[in-house]
């Protein structure tokens, strides 16, 4: 089960018996620290994203022909700091 789907239900048990999150969360065997910390996307993720599509339309496309479909979307193409970590 995913997190958010976790923090849904400890939010219905506490509206429904009115109890605290502590409680609720131990009711469903959850950490309290999953209920309060919220994943955050990254700034990154849009082009972490069009990778990911790019790589499934062919499947090991060139680094450079990367680099230009990221720099058709508006990317800063060659410094792009995923492609130098990925080594695609």
């Amino acid at each position: 089960m995913r997190p958010a789907r976790r923090r849904r239900l400890v939010d219905q048990v506490r509206a429904d018996w009115k109890v605290s999150i502590r409680w609720a969360c131990a009711t469903f065997l959850i950490d309290t620290s999953l209920y309060h910390n919220k994943s955050k996307r990254g700034e990154q993720a849009d082009f972490k994203d069009r990778i990911r599509e790019i790589a499934q339309e062919k499947p090991a496309p060139p680094v450079t022909r990367m680099r230009f479909r990221l720099s058709e979307m508006g990317g800063k193409g060659s410094s792009c700091p995923i492609i130098h970590r990925a080594r695609l």
